[in-house]
């Protein structure tokens, strides 16, 4: 009876680690791919991976089956040599391939539809085209798309007269290939030398909305913010202030929310010049009334702030924390995740005020939940970054908090993790996979002097739950998940260093 009692632990032991264990497989090396090709993992079609490619003047999309074995390598030569820019976008017959390049003193924005084997039929259709002063490659285009992906636009921004922007609006809709909806120019009044124009997101209707920004310098805290609405049809663009009642707002970050018609902005915001970080700011924009349906602040109280950065005094607990991503519910509520992170060169540490806007890019869904265009995740091997001669990169805790729909902090975790490393950020950071009923957080962590993969997930109850180890877990591949995007409910893929040889890796949940 003792021994029958063990042989069926035993067996409900194995098939726990079967059910609940994660499953990778590997691409197998390719002496084309190196660190220095470019790449974009564009998704899952018809149960293969589409991955793109750039490597000496030469463009090509790669084929591979659910055992990541190539199937179909396919040439574009539709492309010219140089293009700058890429992005591909993946809607329901195919992907479109958006770029730009520079020939002589014009600037070309393209797009290329590729079908669904990653084959291109038909020539790259011309977008638009601007005329430039000198020869250098210049990125004059942002691309903002709908979450539906049947809303394409491209931004423009012609700051020659300090006093003034002229934003140039280009809308398309998907409908068997790119239809021109309208161009548009207007004037938007700068006044303000330090005014800003970012965060263009575009809904499932075809409109338009943005934000001009000032503060007391360049690099500073935001103190006055205008949002700017155009809808699809109309050639005006509408200008209402938001009021922001003596904070100072940084890191602002916009995410539509189709199903209410309304767009969330959010930023972390101080109540004093430069000073620490006091908590979250949010506001809920109706876009058919033209006003704000929810403004508010969540302080960040002492147990918080302890939980989310311990080795800091806590009054300085969130001042290298950034925005990261950003999930709606759909009742309205959101769960937000931020990330500690900072630099240093020569032994100084640099803050927030040092770089306002920081080099640690990328992250989860391929920036799917920012929206903020033309392939940001294209360039993923600047191995240094000569701004202040930088050398050090830290990627420390994720703090995660859920908002209810009365604006409420509903409940708050923190994700530990440590991470740093010399002249790249590529493998620090974190990815992320929303399966629905769970967001799983995936990063490196050193365990024993070597690097894991790790899994860590988080229910709608905010309970965290520290996931067992990979099957297949291969310690000689250096995993880089924040530039990993999801292709399934369950499935993600992440790119990965055997030795110098760039590889990729699948994993299903």
């Amino acid at each position: 009876m003792k021994t029958f009692v063990t042989c069926l632990i035993s067996v409900f032991c194995c098939l726990y680690q079967s059910v609940f264990a994660q499953n990778i497989v590997y691409t197998q090396t390719d002496k084309d791919l190196s660190t220095t090709t470019q790449f974009q993992i564009m998704g899952k079609s018809k149960g293969n991976i589409l991955i793109y490619f750039y490597e000496n003047d030469a463009h090509s999309i790669v084929l591979y089956n659910s055992q990541m074995e190539v199937i179909q390598k396919n040439s574009l030569k539709q492309l010219p040599n140089s293009i700058f820019n890429n992005e591909c976008v993946q809607v329901p017959d195919g992907f479109l391939l958006f770029y730009q390049y520079q020939k002589k003193g014009i600037v070309y924005a393209m797009s290329l539809k590729i079908q669904t084997d990653g084959s291109v039929k038909n020539e790259p259709q011309l977008l638009d085209t601007t005329d430039i002063d000198n020869t250098s490659a210049n990125k004059i285009y942002k691309l903002i798309y709908s979450d539906d992906k049947q809303y394409f636009m491209l931004i423009k921004e012609n700051n020659s007269n300090g006093k003034r922007s002229i934003l140039t609006t280009v809308l398309f809709e998907n409908q068997l290939g790119l239809k021109l909806v309208n161009k548009v120019q207007n004037q938007i009044e700068m006044p303000d030398k330090y005014m800003a124009l970012h965060e263009y997101q575009l809904d499932n209707d075809g409109d338009m909305l943005c934000v001009r920004t000032s503060g007391f310098s360049q690099s500073d805290q935001i103190n006055k913010i205008t949002i700017l609405q155009k809808n699809k049809l109309v050639n005006t663009i509408d200008a209402v202030d938001l009021p922001v009642e003596e904070l100072y707002l940084d890191d602002l970050k916009i995410k539509v929310d189709n199903r209410n018609k309304t767009f969330l902005l959010l930023s972390f915001f101080s109540k004093q010049k430069r000073g620490d970080i006091d908590g979250l700011f949010f506001c809920t924009w109706n876009k058919t009334l033209q006003l704000v349906n929810k403004k508010a602040t969540i302080p960040f109280d002492e147990e918080l702030r302890r939980d989310a950065n311990p080795e800091n005094n806590s009054k300085v607990a969130f001042n290298d924390f950034f925005l990261r991503n950003i999930v709606l519910k759909q009742d309205g509520s959101f769960i937000i995740a931020a990330e500690n992170v900072y630099s240093s060169s020569r032994g100084n540490n640099l803050n927030r005020w040092d770089y306002f806007n920081p080099s640690f890019g990328g992250g989860a869904f391929n920036n799917s939940y920012y929206g903020t265009g033309f392939g940001n995740s294209f360039f993923p091997w600047s191995r240094y970054n000569s701004f202040n001669n930088i050398n050090r990169y830290f990627a420390e805790n994720v703090v995660i908090l859920s908002v209810n729909s009365g604006g409420e902090l509903d409940w708050r975790n923190t994700v530990l993790k440590t991470q740093v490393d010399d002249n790249s950020d590529n493998f620090i950071g974190y990815g992320v996979l929303n399966s629905g009923s769970e967001l799983h957080f995936l990063f490196n962590m050193q365990e024993k002097r070597q690097t894991i993969l790790s899994d860590q997930s988080i229910t709608p109850e905010g309970q965290l739950i520290r996931l067992p180890a990979f099957r297949n877990l291969r310690t000689e591949y250096d995993f880089m998940p924040k530039f990993a995007k999801q292709t399934g409910l369950k499935q993600i893929v992440i790119p990965c260093l055997y030795r110098s040889y760039l590889c990729f890796s699948k994993i299903d949940f």
